[in-house]
C-alpha cells in the first residue's frame, strides 16, 4: 500500500475510511491494478480473495446491498446478487484475480499470502493465527492492516459471523440431559471461551468475554473485536440456507470464469431457488 502511494497516516485513517464507505469495492480494485502495474505482485495477484467456496462470498453479497434473511424467510436480492457476480467478473476481467483462482490447492494460498506475493485478500479472524503460527509470518501488524469489507453500490461495509446453536439429542434421560447442558454453559463461560478465542484467533461469544483480561491483552483479539464485531452479519441458522448456498455459488463460479453472463447466471439461480425453495425464499 505504501509503494502505491499510502502514507502511514493513509493506512492509519483507512479502517475508519472503510467503515465511513468512503474507502470502497470500487477503490479496492484500483488498488490491487496499482500493485500489479508498479511490478509488485505479479498478474492476478491483485486481489487474492478465498480460493474455495465458504461463508465469505455472503459478506461481498451484503456489501452490494444484499440480505440473506428477513423474518425467517430466506431473501435473493437479484440486482444486490448481480453486482456481487459483476465485481467478480470485473476484478477476472481487469486482471487483478485469476480466471482459474477457484480451486487452487490451499497450501499454496496460504504460503503466497504469507509472504507478500498476494497484494489485497479477505479472511477470517483466525487467519492470523494460521499466518503467525504455521505461516511463519513475522511482524503481522508491521506488514498488514485489515479493515471490514468495503462497500459496494447499494450496500455498507460489514464482515460476516456464524453462531452456532447447541442442540441435545433426544432419547436420553433426565440426567445425562442436564450433565451436557452444564457442559455446554462451562464451556461457553467468559473466562473458557477466551481461552479458545485467543488461542485460535476467534472472536468471543460474549460481551462479557471482552472485559476478561486475557482476552483484552491480547492485540488481536481486542483490536479485531472493537474494529469488525460490531458491524458482523450473521448468517442464517435456516435449514435451507444449504440449498441457496449451493445455487448461490455455482451461478457465481460460472460467472467468475465465463461459462456464463453474469445475466445468465443470475436467471438460472433465479430459476433454480424458484424450485428448489418455493415460497420459502423472497426474490425480489
Amino acid at each position: 500500500m505504501k509503494a502505491i502511494g499510502y502514507s502511514d497516516a493513509d493506512l492509519d485513517a483507512l479502517p475508519q475510511s472503510v467503515k465511513d464507505g468512503k474507502y470502497t469495492m470500487k477503490n479496492l480494485l484500483e488498488d490491487a491494478k496499482k500493485m500489479q502495474d508498479k511490478g509488485l505482485v505479479q498478474s492476478g495477484y491483485g486481489f487474492y480473495p478465498r480460493n474455495s467456496n465458504g461463508p465469505d462470498y455472503w459478506q461481498f453479497y451484503t456489501s452490494f446491498g444484499g440480505t440473506m434473511e428477513k423474518d425467517g424467510k430466506l431473501v435473493f436480492d437479484k440486482a444486490a446478487m448481480t453486482r456481487t457476480y459483476q465485481f467478480f467478473a470485473d476484478a477476472v476481467k481487469a486482471g487483478v484475480t485469476k480466471k482459474n483462482h477457484i480451486g487452487m490447492p490451499s497450501d499454496q494460498w496460504w504460503k503466497e499470502v504469507a509472504t507478500g506475493k498476494a497484494g489485497i485478500w479477505d479472511g477470517g479472524t483466525w487467519h492470523y493465527a494460521r499466518l503467525v503460527n504455521q505461516e511463519g509470518l513475522k511482524d503481522f501488524f508491521g506488514n498488514m492492516i485489515f479493515t471490514l469489507i468495503p462497500a459496494g453500490e447499494g450496500g455498507k461495509a460489514n464482515t460476516l459471523t456464524h453462531p452456532l446453536v447447541y442442540l441435545l439429542t433426544a432419547g436420553h434421560d433426565k440426567e445425562d440431559t442436564e450433565i451436557a447442558a452444564q457442559l455446554i454453559a462451562i464451556a461457553s463461560e467468559p473466562r473458557i471461551n477466551a481461552l479458545h478465542a485467543v488461542k485460535s484467533a476467534h472472536l468471543g461469544i460474549s460481551q462479557a468475554e471482552s472485559e476478561v483480561d486475557f482476552y483484552s491483552a491480547d492485540r488481536w483479539t481486542r483490536e479485531a473485536t472493537e474494529r469488525l464485531l460490531p458491524h458482523a452479519n450473521a448468517m442464517p441458522n435456516n435449514s435451507d440456507f444449504g440449498s441457496y448456498w449451493n445455487i448461490m455459488w455455482k451461478n457465481l463460479q460460472a460467472s467468475w470464469t465465463g461459462d456464463k453472463t453474469v445475466d445468465a447466471a443470475i436467471g438460472d439461480a433465479e430459476s433454480e431457488l424458484k424450485s428448489t425453495l418455493g415460497d420459502k425464499i423472497v426474490i425480489r
